[in-house]
């Protein structure tokens, strides 16, 4: 997997506006301020590549030499002939800045801006892939974001990514949880359905939410039927 550096220019006025920081206070002078510095460190990245769908069975499958167990996934993959496993990551270098908040506002303005430059890294993501791989509708599936596919599987995962994800500075912890964290990483596939995780998850309040939650969805995956599939 190459990695793929992405430029780092967040829109200010968007960025004060999530923050409901007038752009005239003393508060947004010191957080441009933060978002100055930032700048200078960040390095967000992300990385994709394409790995061959070799086998599908009783809900494993089997991508890359490295095997998977998710019914969920399997019944999304069945008739294609590979997938592409990727990450994206805000960068070690701003992680490691913003742990040496301590302040809370500081600490909850990092965080703010560490989620700009993961979005950094996903828009660099998507302009690769479209350019280099594929131009058809796709979806994704991400490891933990459904009971479907717990974040266990992130430990395969990673191994698709092979010495990757610690180049770009990302880790996994005891719980499966990565370092830094705001960092993404899944599995992306071609699907002319218009599927989106979100649609099999009941969370509420979700600032990331993509689609409604279908409980008639949900249902059916439950007794095994992936969009009217049988897996």
């Amino acid at each position: 997997m190459r990695m793929i550096e992405a430029d780092y220019a967040p829109e200010t006025v968007g960025v004060l506006a999530r923050l409901a920081l007038d752009a005239d206070s003393d508060e947004a002078e010191d957080f441009l301020a933060m978002l100055a510095e930032a700048k200078a460190i960040a390095r967000p990245k992300a990385a994709i590549t394409r790995r061959r769908v070799e086998h599908i069975d009783s809900g494993r499958v089997g991508i890359g030499g490295v095997e998977f167990s998710s019914p969920l996934l399997a019944g999304h993959l069945a008739g294609l002939d590979a997938a592409w496993p990727y990450f994206a990551t805000c960068g070690r270098e701003l992680y490691d800045w913003a742990e040496g908040m301590v302040d809370p506002f500081e600490r909850y303005w990092a965080d703010a801006i560490m989620q700009t430059a993961l979005d950094s890294a996903v828009a660099a993501l998507d302009d690769r892939f479209e350019a280099d791989f594929y131009r058809g509708k796709t979806a994704d599936m991400n490891p933990g974001s459904l009971a479907e596919w717990p974040l266990g599987e992130q430990k395969p995962l990673f191994r698709l990514f092979g010495d990757a994800a610690a180049r770009g500075g990302i880790s996994l912890t005891a719980t499966m949880l990565m370092l830094p964290n705001k960092t993404v990483s899944g599995i992306r596939f071609a699907n002319e359905n218009g599927y989106v995780n979100c649609r099999l998850c009941p969370k509420g309040n979700c600032p990331n939410r993509r689609a409604p939650f279908g409980e008639g969805t949900a249902g059916r995956q439950a007794e095994g039927d992936i969009y009217g599939r049988k897996i």
